[in-house]
């Protein structure tokens, strides 16, 4: 036990807080990066906890570190919860109006244009933060090959699971992208660097266990993804039957 000194404000315990548990028994990044908020804004737990809410409603359930994560991104341009500490309040409070705009488009687009119709589709909550960075950044306006090219690169990194590696850097690589005004073409053209082909092939869904991310793609929910898939594998040399059924 850590008796405290009164006298400390709460930037001061916040910090020692988190030093002290960066040890032991592990708790998550976000939920240092949260004590350090909740120790200069008072309030925005409840904040996050209506936005959840909000979520359910749409049949999304978002988890407290991704909110938490996204109010690092719209309020900094990067990921990394390292910074936390040094973002001013009245940018923290702009961050998150951001970031709900953001996510409630991307909740929209993953439903609407790529048949995703809850989280548990995806492959990595980080897939929720993308979509709606670039569009946030081009004030919503989006063209139709914008969309279309988002909604591709969407299909490619969660199938590849884009995110299951170093998520972090992965997700600062795709924000510079984004940050230096560069097209969607550029977000897939990093996911190839990154997985070295774009191509969704019959190979890649053998040996997979049930909650892998190829295996997500079999559920009914995912027409329209599977319809995408399907061009991609009619494409591909290999002759192979696939069967996917709604189990």
């Amino acid at each position: 036990m850590h008796v405290l000194d009164k006298k400390l404000s709460y930037e001061e315990v916040a910090e020692i807080f988190v030093r002290v548990n960066s040890l032991g028994i592990k708790l998550r990044g976000s939920d240092l990066a949260l004590a350090q908020i909740t120790s200069r804004w008072q309030g925005p737990l409840k904040l996050f906890e209506e936005f959840q809410e909000e979520g359910e409603d749409n049949w999304f359930t978002l988890d407290l570190g991704l909110l938490v994560r996204a109010l690092v991104v719209f309020a900094t341009g990067q990921s990394r919860f390292k910074t936390v500490g040094n973002i001013p309040l009245q940018k923290l409070r702009v961050g998150w109006d951001a970031a709900k705009q953001g996510i409630r488009f991307s909740i929209n687009f993953l439903r609407a244009n790529a048949g995703v119709d809850d989280e548990s589709l995806l492959s990595s909550p980080m897939l929720v933060i993308v979509p709606g960075f670039y569009a946030w950044r081009r004030q919503f306006e989006l063209s139709a090959a914008e969309e279309q090219g988002l909604r591709q690169w969407l299909f490619i990194a969660n199938a590849r699971s884009h995110y299951g590696g170093s998520s972090e850097s992965t997700l600062d690589a795709d924000l510079k992208i984004i940050l230096d005004d560069k097209t969607t073409g550029d977000l897939i053209s990093y996911l190839k660097v990154q997985l070295g082909r774009l191509e969704t092939l019959p190979e890649d869904f053998v040996g997979k266990n049930p909650r892998s991310a190829m295996r997500r793609l079999r559920s009914t929910k995912s027409r329209i993804w599977l319809s995408y898939l399907a061009r991609r594998i009619a494409k591909s040399p290999a002759n192979l039957p696939i069967s996917i059924s709604p189990k």
